[in-house]
């Protein structure tokens, strides 16, 4: 299994974080501890401002993303990336989808992390462009398409504007694998779900699971219920086995 590292574009992500730009003020101290290596801290740091739900959020779900990712929690990085390749920016969005894709190889997932290494390519420059386009080689040989590594081959010395003679690539929708997630309750009251989040908090962290959340959706009825969520998982077995970690609590797999 090859296993890709892209250096080049966490570092460019980090220095267009950190400079020439007022909104992305508050990641500051984030950016600074993630490169002093005081990952935890870091990761607390942008955690807060992500759940501030505004502009910044993308940014901070990117620094989540890197932290996870040398920490070794896969599933958490993978989750962290995805949100951040929403980003209306164009270029936080391709590197995010870039590392999207290197979390996809890794976990064993070739085809789908070459269409994301695909999509992020556009919008990159530079040596991030030329290297995105190799891993979008290696992973269509790694999945044995060796027609799709070919087109790509002709991109890894275009480091400039896009081109008309592209390859167009493939579509992303109905690609990403299903997500699992345990559910440990449904509520009527935000304030109900909150609490049973906090009471999740220490739990799942012995557990090495993604930190609780809150999803709201709305029943057949239209009255809205707050669903409690803890862990991201690449399979239904996987968070059966996470399951056994909570011991005592009432917990159901459902697709994220």
């Amino acid at each position: 299994m090859a296993v890709f590292r892209i250096t080049l574009l966490v570092l460019a992500c980090l220095l267009v974080l950190g400079c020439g730009s007022s909104r992305t003020s508050s990641l500051q101290p984030a950016i600074q501890d993630y490169e002093a290596g005081h990952l935890s801290i870091a990761q607390l740091q942008a955690k807060r401002i992500l759940k501030r739900d505004d502009a910044e959020k993308y940014e901070a779900a990117w620094v989540i993303g890197l932290c996870n990712q040398r920490l070794g929690n896969d599933s958490a990085a993978l989750e962290a990336f995805q949100m951040a390749s929403r980003s209306p920016d164009p270029a936080l969005s391709a590197r995010a989808r870039a590392m999207v894709g290197q979390c996809l190889v890794e976990s064993g997932q070739p085809a789908v992390a070459a269409v994301q290494f695909e999509h992020a390519w556009p919008e990159l420059k530079g040596e991030d462009r030329r290297q995105c386009a190799r891993y979008a080689v290696l992973a269509w040989r790694e999945a044995g398409r060796e027609d799709r590594a070919e087109l790509w081959t002709t991109r890894l010395d275009d480091t400039g504007e896009p081109r008309l003679d592209a390859p167009a690539p493939l579509p992303i929708e109905g690609l990403m694998p299903e997500r699992f997630t345990l559910q440990a309750g449904a509520f009527r009251d935000e304030g109900g779900a909150l609490r049973a989040c906090d009471d999740l908090a220490r739990p799942a962290q012995r557990a090495g699971v993604t930190p609780p959340t809150v999803r709201s959706r709305t029943d057949r009825h239209g009255s809205t219920l707050y669903l409690v969520h803890v862990g991201s998982f690449y399979s239904r077995n996987d968070a059966a086995k996470a399951r056994r970690d909570f011991k005592g609590r009432d917990m159901i797999v459902v697709a994220n």
